[in-house]
């Protein structure tokens, strides 16, 4: 995630606040936005009930005074947020020889970032709703109130697939993760799964790798999924360092 996020905050940044936790904090969408208000870009994590791994960046959360209105909901951000899934990388085995400890090939985590696509500014939305990322013909990632609940789904402004199925996919290290081209957009609209693999099936039901991930949420091609943990990471240490909830908190090194 540091090689993903702006360069000022990623490899080349300072340390990484944890401003929310599920697990520390309770369920509540708003504790976590008075939380993360006024702490800068922040970096939002979660895990479904099936496992899967995905979230997004969030150049402000929170902070909504600013924003675009569009009809009578309010937009706000830049376009550094991106949405991302964290998925499986299936690693080829390494050639056998006297000074090759041969193994077989194992699987490492990679990470598919979706990037703004600069045909909307629809970027994060937070209201009585729910949070949203990213909009036009569906919510990129749509997070319920108590954060237990949300769906994703196909939008404009990121142009991702499903993060639940992005997610449950494995790819091929040979892939481009950078490219966001695996998952691709038929698997992720139900186009069969991955070969070989059955991850991500668009049918309605899921999969073993899915589950419950598969099930149709109100917009084109959205899915739902229960969430269980979330946790937001404040990136811009300076900014942290001066917030009072940060004091005694976790934080890890942004290469780490």
């Amino acid at each position: 995630l540091s090689t993903a996020a702006p360069r000022r905050f990623g490899n080349a940044g300072g340390r990484w606040h944890l401003l929310f936790s599920t697990h520390r904090d309770g369920t509540s969408l708003a504790h976590l936005l008075r939380t993360t208000s006024g702490a800068g870009p922040c970096l939002l994590v979660l895990r479904d009930v099936q496992g899967n791994l995905f979230g997004a960046y969030c150049s402000s959360l929170g902070d909504s005074e600013g924003g675009e209105l569009y009809g009578d909901v309010r937009f706000y951000g830049c376009g550094e947020s991106f949405l991302f899934a964290i998925t499986r990388l299936q690693l080829p085995s390494p050639p056998t020889g006297p000074s090759v400890n041969a193994e077989s090939g194992g699987a490492r985590l990679g990470l598919y970032p979706y990037r703004w696509t600069h045909r909307n500014t629809h970027f994060i939305r937070s209201d009585g709703e729910g949070l949203f990322v990213g909009s036009g013909g569906a919510h990129g990632l749509w997070i319920d109130g108590s954060l237990l609940h949300g769906s994703s789904g196909r939008c404009e402004t990121f142009a991702n697939p499903p993060l639940p199925f992005a997610s449950a996919c494995v790819a091929s290290a040979t892939t481009d993760v950078a490219s966001g081209c695996l998952p691709s957009e038929a698997e992720a609209a139900g186009g069969g799964g991955n070969e070989g693999d059955g991850g991500g099936r668009g049918d309605g039901g899921g999969d073993e790798a899915g589950g419950e991930a598969g099930v149709e949420g109100e917009g084109e091609g959205e899915v739902r999924f229960e969430c269980a943990a979330l946790e937001v990471w404040g990136v811009d240490e300076i900014v942290c360092r001066a917030l009072r909830l940060c004091e005694g908190h976790v934080h890890v090194r942004a290469s780490s």
